[in-house]
């Protein structure tokens, strides 16, 4: 595995969580729209914005709050997301122990 596991592991979690990650209502298309564009920042493609919407999430210690006002759908108070993080924990672990690899290294 690279230098970038957790990331890696991050993205593959985010993208394993579907289409269902934003949520677009009719009477506030304008102001989702606004939101998810912001995830997109500098041009970068699907899977760094996936990863910026993962990582913007747990600066706030996962906040439901944030969610809504970001227009990221949540189910059962916690996003899709939340259900695909749940694996990124043991999926790195089984991949630091499938390289051989002692600690996690951030890109």
């Amino acid at each position: 595995m690279s230098q970038c596991s957790e990331e890696i592991v991050t993205i593959a979690a985010m993208v394993s969580a579907g289409s269902g990650i934003f949520y677009r209502p009719k009477d506030k298309a304008v102001f989702a729209d606004n939101a998810h564009q912001n995830f997109h920042r500098g041009n970068v493609g699907d899977h760094i914005a996936l990863l910026t919407v993962y990582n913007s999430w747990a600066e706030t210690a996962f906040s439901a709050q944030w969610c809504y006002e970001n227009f990221v759908q949540v189910t059962d108070n916690s996003p899709p997301a939340v259900h695909a993080s749940d694996s990124i924990n043991g999926l790195q672990h089984m991949s630091i122990w499938k390289e051989g690899l002692s600690t996690r290294v951030p890109c």
